[in-house]
């Protein structure tokens, strides 16, 4: 138990073991640079970090850019006491600092962003999906935080544009007894977004 605890713990082999199981299912250049989780010294909160996540473009000569997406740490924590006992998810905070994306979509519809790979027998035809429900009394959300968000959008077959530059936004989330509420509040005081459509 001690060897698997510690093996689990461990960042570094967290993060090479995601860097090489993500192949399965990515299909393009892609990095994660650390791995932190954390549940003893949090309990009954188990957090995460992760940082310097980064997928490439392959569609890079067409786009300009060699970079899709980039996060420079993302940090989450659920209260797991709740989520086993109570089956309540209680997520403490989300936190993406450092957010940049860069979305193409040439003139044939092809985008950049396609780079999931799933396989075609992991949904079934005669699986009933009307009769979804949402597997928690409770969802909540205290903290949703995005520091520091650049976003460029081009699609030329729309011929469209758009431009996110140092946004910032905090919100709030709950879902009890069917109902759900939501906060939102920008973050940001220098934040630019440009829009065009059309030549």
């Amino acid at each position: 138990v001690g060897i698997i605890i510690a093996l689990l713990f461990n960042t570094n082999v967290l993060a090479d073991v995601v860097n090489k199981k993500a192949s399965d299912f990515i299909t393009c250049e892609y990095h994660i640079g650390k791995i932190e989780p954390s549940l003893f010294g949090s309990f009954p909160q188990f957090s995460i970090c992760i940082e310097d996540l980064y997928l490439g473009d392959k569609m890079s000569e067409h786009s300009g850019n060699d970079t899709l997406a980039y996060v420079g740490k993302v940090l989450a924590s659920v209260d797991v006491k709740r989520l086993l006992k109570e089956k309540e998810l209680f997520v403490k905070t989300v936190s993406l600092e450092n957010v940049a994306a860069n979305v193409f979509v040439d003139s044939t519809g092809l985008a950049n962003y396609d780079v999931f790979a799933f396989s075609a027998d992991t949904v079934s035809e005669e699986d009933d999906t009307t009769s979804f429900a949402i597997p928690f009394s409770t969802i909540s959300l205290d903290e949703l935080a995005l520091k520091n968000l650049n976003i460029s959008y081009v699609d030329n077959q729309s011929r469209m544009k758009a431009n996110l530059r140092n946004f910032g936004l905090e919100a709030s989330l709950s879902f009890v007894e069917e109902r759900l509420a939501l906060a939102l509040d920008d973050a940001a005081d220098d934040a630019v977004c440009r829009c065009s459509v059309g030549a």
